[in-house]
């Protein structure tokens, strides 16, 4: 959604084999679907959980911490963290 224009909330990737679209990418529902079409023909993905989105972030992230998954590499520490937080601070001014 924009907020000059009602613009379609999905997210399509155009791969070189594959199209594949995702809906509501930002805030998906718990009832949810992946689409992908190929030259081969077209799939339909259906998802369906009992958590939101935020419950699915703070279930992987306490897992994480607790050391029972070890997969979220994209976390990252308090240090880089405030590097981060540096560096954002730096490109706005």
């Amino acid at each position: 959604m924009s907020l000059s224009e009602n613009l379609e909330n999905i997210c399509r990737l155009h791969c070189e084999n594959a199209i594949i679209t995702v809906p509501n990418p930002w805030l998906p529902p718990e009832k949810s679907f992946l689409e992908i079409e190929t030259k081969q023909g077209y799939f339909k993905e259906f998802i369906n959980t009992n958590k939101n989105i935020y419950e699915h972030q703070l279930y992987e992230v306490n897992s994480f911490f607790c050391g029972k998954s070890a997969k979220n590499s994209h976390l990252v520490n308090i240090e880089e963290s405030l590097e981060i937080s540096r560096i954002l601070d730096k490109w706005l001014k």
